[in-house]
């Protein structure tokens, strides 16, 4: 991040100031010459003015600043969130409070310690600390200072809109939604037969007097189907640097329409996992993981072959699943025995339209 300045904390005089010591020293080197001793007087005030001003800056206290605090910790490339600091014991000389950023955040709509912040490339972005100004006496000397601890900005790709997969996920085997019996506790009531080892607090007694027999309740409710987004991080995997990036960005799309199309998705990137990586808690966490991902050597990600869809992004997958809609965006021409692939030179939306739509 760039400081103010290069310095945390630095005291400078200003052109006023300069001109304060440059006229007093003229007016002292003129005393000696014309024998004015008044001269000197005046000369030896602009400069004591001038030094007075950088100490009074450097004795009197600046505001507090707490740490900075992001609305979001991570956001979409493109989009915008809210930073600030509180500020707490003003002092009397602070000219501004002014939030800093990286080179690859813009700030606008700035305020007192804060900002809007908006990422322009995937990352982990520093933000703050808040610069602190004050302006000295006679308007002789400026102080600039960086206080607060600062925060980091969290940026992943933004989504691009897929096609849907719910046309293909309709045939049997591909991801439908599936009816789990559970136990107590469930949405849906349906009456079965007593079996040993039941409750009595299970028996429905309505549905016993009507059946002529002893039944229980079952509880089921919809299950959502699963799929897992398997990004492979092996650089030789990949072409380049941008290559790797619209893998990222096939990777945050693919999650979006996932959970739009009622799947539980999971994240996998190398040896790390997200579960419900499509919503809540789990979505943070994989944003988080997607901002931060480098091409890495090691191992392919490890995804399970009993999973509803899988889509894999990379090169060279692993054997198709036994069951399911197996999708491979792959950045090269090298395809996988059973996947439907994808060219994702053409862009993640052309890809996966390819993909879903059933070349193999």
């Amino acid at each position: 991040m760039r400081r103010a300045r290069g310095v945390a904390d630095r005291t400078r005089l200003t052109p006023a100031g300069w001109g304060m010591l440059a006229l007093g020293a003229a007016l002292v080197a003129a005393s000696a010459l014309l024998a004015r001793p008044e001269l000197a007087v005046v000369g030896t005030a602009l400069v004591a003015g001038a030094a007075a001003a950088v100490l009074v800056l450097r004795t009197l206290p600046l505001p507090r600043v707490a740490a900075v605090r992001l609305a979001d910790d991570v956001v979409a490339v493109g989009d915008t969130t809210r930073a600030e600091a509180d500020l707490s014991g003003r002092g009397p000389l602070a000219e501004a409070a002014v939030l800093r950023a990286g080179a690859d955040v813009r700030v606008t709509d700035r305020d007192v310690a804060a900002g809007s912040l908006t990422p322009l490339v995937r990352g982990a972005h520093r933000v703050g600390p808040v610069e602190v100004r004050a302006v000295g006496p006679f308007g002789a000397a400026r102080r600039r200072a960086l206080r607060g601890a600062p925060a980091t900005l969290l940026a992943v790709p933004a989504a691009v809109p897929l096609a849907t997969t719910r046309d293909r996920a309709a045939h049997p085997g591909e991801g439908t939604p599936v009816r789990a019996r559970l136990g107590q506790g469930s949405d849906d009531l349906i009456p079965r037969p007593y079996a040993h080892g039941d409750a009595m607090r299970r028996v429905h007694w309505r549905a016993s007097a009507h059946h002529g027999d002893l039944m229980v309740r079952e509880e089921e409710r919809d299950e959502a189907p699963r799929a897992v987004v398997a990004l492979d991080t092996r650089g030789s995997s990949w072409g380049d640097a941008n290559a790797f990036e619209e893998g990222v960005i096939a990777a945050v799309s693919a999650l979006a329409r996932l959970g739009d199309d009622g799947y539980s998705a999971d994240l996998v990137v190398g040896a790390e996992r997200v579960p419900d990586a499509h919503q809540g808690a789990g979505r943070a966490a994989a944003w988080a993981l997607l901002a931060a991902v480098e091409r890495a050597e090691g191992d392919p990600a490890g995804v399970p072959r009993d999973a509803g869809t899988i889509v894999w992004i990379g090169s060279d997958p692993p054997p198709a699943p036994l069951a399911g809609l197996a999708i491979h965006l792959a950045p090269t021409d090298r395809g996988g025995r059973g996947w439907r692939r994808g060219d994702l030179r053409a862009g993640a939306g052309e890809a996966w339209a390819e993909a879903v739509g059933g070349r193999t």
